[in-house]
């Protein structure tokens, strides 16, 4: 019994020693490392970049502290409003609001007009440089003057933190020597573990709020009263919300794992949230705007955020209206929007696949915010655009 006793001892004390070797810690030191920069700090960091605009003393929280402003009072009616109002319109940002409210000067405006219209633009101008820096819309493809920064896009920071995470990580059972990396373990791991998932939910709530501010702005009584002497403003805004809503759609097609090392058929990760789709639309028919004549077919789908019950009882109200939307939609368009051939960038054509999209949705949620608020009670309007099926037909 003593023998047995001691040569089981024995053997535990050899496996523990086996089990602590140098190589083995690494690896466990290894493996915590990447989980917890990768969940507890890039994602989280990530997201907070995301929503920065929208928390407190963000370019869009501070657009809408002002805008809640009495448009006559040239200062806050408190105290601490007007200590706040100073953190964001003294400096460089107050010699150019003062420099647009010169510009309305001797124009026959209301006396308070200049300088209120003065820093609603330049505080706008501020919130479409941080939606800029956010969506990280190629150069080639917006005529908005670009601020200078060396920060990337919400998508490519998130591809960056996952193919860090892939180089540090190593197997449970697998030592640095013994493990190569390999993507359809990474993936397994990622899409097994509800943290990542999380993490993944609270980027796609992000988008979600930022379009949702941005279209309450659109119909905010002060931000109207700015539009009606600085009419620009409005499609300023029309084309902001169009980049986020199109960022938000192409985030879908990009494979977060895109700087994990593995063959073109490897499995990647695409992030598509949990949408309903009203699909009562018929099929569609008409010409295109190509100077041949081109006939298209067409059936499209609207995605809207899962159990938003009016954003789909607003669209089942209106199917005829949206019948008639899309045949004009579709007549506006060319044959060469479907497939820009001329383009050689998988990117480009991505991005211009994903902004046909989102202008064919933005025109139905600034009718929808009209009657409904985004983010109230769940509604958060029009989201995704399938294109089901689209047939052109060119005559020879």
């Amino acid at each position: 019994m003593i023998s047995i006793a001691v040569l089981l001892i024995a053997l535990v004390i050899i496996l523990v020693v086996m089990l602590n070797t140098h190589e083995r810690r690494f690896a466990r030191e290894s493996r915590t490392v990447a989980v917890k920069t990768l969940l507890s700090e890039d994602l989280n960091q990530i997201t907070a970049s995301l929503t920065e605009p929208l928390a407190a003393g963000g370019s869009l929280d501070n657009l809408y502290h002002f805008l809640a402003k009495d448009p006559g009072r040239r200062e806050f009616a408190g105290p601490a409003d007007r200590r706040r109002s100073g953190e964001y319109l003294d400096g460089e940002t107050g010699i150019l609001a003062d420099h647009y409210s010169a510009d309305l000067e001797n124009s026959g405006l209301p006396d308070w007009a200049p300088d209120y219209v003065g820093k609603v633009k330049v505080l706008f101008e501020s919130v479409r440089n941080d939606i800029l820096i956010l969506t990280g819309i190629p150069e080639s493809l917006t005529n908005l003057p670009r601020p200078d920064s060396i920060e990337i896009s919400i998508t490519m920071r998130t591809e960056k933190a996952v193919g860090q995470f892939a180089s540090m990580w190593i197997p449970r059972g697998e030592t640095a020597s013994s493990y190569e990396m390999d993507r359809q373990r990474i993936r397994g791991y990622l899409m097994g573990n509800k943290r990542f998932l999380k993490r993944l939910k609270g980027l796609d709530n992000g988008w979600n709020e930022l379009a949702a501010s941005l279209y309450n702005l659109s119909v905010n009584t002060r931000w109207l009263t700015a539009v009606q002497y600085t009419p620009e403003l409005e499609s300023d805004l029309d084309e902001l919300i169009i980049l986020v809503l199109t960022a938000d759609i192409h985030r879908r097609s990009e494979d977060i794992m895109a700087q994990v090392p593995g063959s073109s058929v490897s499995p990647g990760i695409l992030w598509f949230p949990e949408f309903s789709y009203y699909k009562n639309i018929p099929e569609l028919s008409g010409q295109t705007a190509d100077e041949s004549p081109t006939i298209f077919f067409a059936k499209v789908n609207l995605g809207y955020t899962f159990r938003d019950g009016r954003t789909q009882t607003w669209l089942n109200r209106r199917k005829d209206w949206m019948t008639d939307y899309f045949i004009t939609f579709f007549s506006d368009l060319k044959s060469e929007d479907f497939s820009p051939i001329e383009e050689s960038d998988r990117d480009i054509i991505e991005w211009k696949s994903a902004r046909l999209k989102a202008e064919g949705i933005h025109q139905i949620n600034n009718k929808i915010v009209i009657v409904m608020p985004f983010g109230s009670k769940g509604v958060y309007g029009v989201r995704d655009l399938a294109f089901v099926r689209v047939n052109l037909l060119a005559n020879p």
